[in-house]
């Protein structure tokens, strides 16, 4: 058995381009209330046989998301969308006091040329006066696998290739970052991180970031898990992102609440549907 160290290349960069307009939105008044999931690092080690090889089956991989921005009265813009791969993909949902933005990448390992998928999610609003409401939510969902193939037999890029064995241990770095509009207690900022594989304790993973309950932002967080696989197995993953900020009569930690055990729900979903490719 062999330490193979891969895909330990930063994403410090990912998305930061749409982050870097967000927060300056944010500063200048434009959009006073922001709320982000971060995808700062993601990473692996994995032990196994000489003769085996880590890759990410083409056939597993997917990305979907959900963008939401609804000004009152009523106006609402939204954008949703499935890729069937890890891309560079930039999307927004746009409104004049609301704004829901995604951002997401792949990067690959110079040296085992293994592809790894990352984001950054982000929300906007602008605070009205009491009764009112503005809106602006996103979820972002990034599913996929890693597994080991024997060289000794044949490659096709694809699951079916997944005949090795051995463990792999992945490592997740993200921040959850909230701005609330200074003074205003009916603006909400609300940022959630959800991960769901194989060898997940308990079989998923979550943390979230919330203004209403007194939260500030949560930067440098970690999460490791490790997935043993045998022979024709593979370590499923979802990374899932949900944010939402809103202007609603207080107390409005319910109506963030429900809408986080939504995004929940939607990634237990989509995991059941993306495990049925093969």
């Amino acid at each position: 058995m062999r330490e193979i160290t891969t895909a330990r290349a930063s994403l410090a960069r990912v998305g930061r381009t749409a982050l870097a307009v967000a927060l300056t939105c944010a500063a200048t008044g434009a959009y006073a209330s922001f709320a982000s999931v971060v995808i700062n690092d993601f990473s692996f080690t994995s032990s196994a046989d000489p003769s085996f090889f880590i890759f990410a089956p083409t056939d597993t991989r997917n990305q979907s998301w959900f963008l939401f921005a609804e000004d009152t009265p009523g106006l609402t813009v939204t954008n949703s969308n499935s890729v069937p791969n890890w891309s560079n993909v930039t999307q927004a949902a746009l409104n004049a006091r609301t704004r829901a933005n995604v951002a997401s990448s792949v990067v690959t390992d110079p040296l085992t040329q293994v592809p790894l998928p990352a984001f950054t999610l982000s929300a906007n609003a602008t605070a009205l006066a009491p009764g009112q409401v503005n809106t602006a939510l996103g979820n972002m969902l990034s599913s996929g696998s890693l597994c080991l193939w024997d060289s000794n037999t044949n490659f096709d890029g694809t699951s079916a290739s997944c005949t090795g064995s051995g463990s792999i241990t992945f490592s997740l770095n993200y921040d959850l970052i909230l701005t609330p509009t200074s003074g205003s207690r009916g603006t909400s900022a609300y940022a959630e991180l959800d991960v769901d594989g194989d060898g997940v304790p308990n079989g998923i993973f979550f943390d979230i970031a919330s203004t209403v309950l007194g939260d500030t932002s949560q930067l440098g967080q970690s999460f490791t898990w490790t997935a043993n696989l045998t022979a024709g197995n593979l370590a499923f993953f979802d990374i899932n992102g949900i944010v939402v900020v809103t202007q609603v009569p207080e107390p409005g930690v319910l109506s963030l609440a429900a809408l986080g055990l939504i995004g929940l729900a939607a990634t237990r979903r989509r995991k059941g549907m993306a495990r049925t490719v093969a």
